[in-house]
C-alpha cells in the first residue's frame, strides 16, 4: 500500500467508519470522500435516509 492509502485507512479507522463493501478500486478513499461530503452513513442510516428522500419526493410530486 502507498503512504496515502495507509494514511486514509488510518483516518477511517480512527473515525470508526465502516469498511466499504462494494466494488471500488480505492475503497478507503471512497469512504473518506463520502464522509467529507456528509454521506458517511451506516447501512441502517443509509436505508433511513433513502426512505426520507423517497417520502420527500413523493410529497413534492403531489404538489406539482
Amino acid at each position: 500500500m502507498s503512504d496515502w492509502t495507509d494514511t486514509v485507512t488510518d483516518i477511517n479507522k480512527r473515525c470508526k467508519r465502516e469498511k466499504f463493501k462494494g466494488e471500488s478500486q480505492y475503497p478507503e478513499q471512497r469512504v473518506l470522500a463520502l464522509a467529507m461530503c456528509g454521506w458517511d452513513f451506516s447501512t441502517n442510516e443509509l436505508d433511513q435516509e433513502i426512505q426520507r428522500y423517497v417520502h420527500q419526493i413523493s410529497l413534492t410530486s403531489r404538489q406539482i
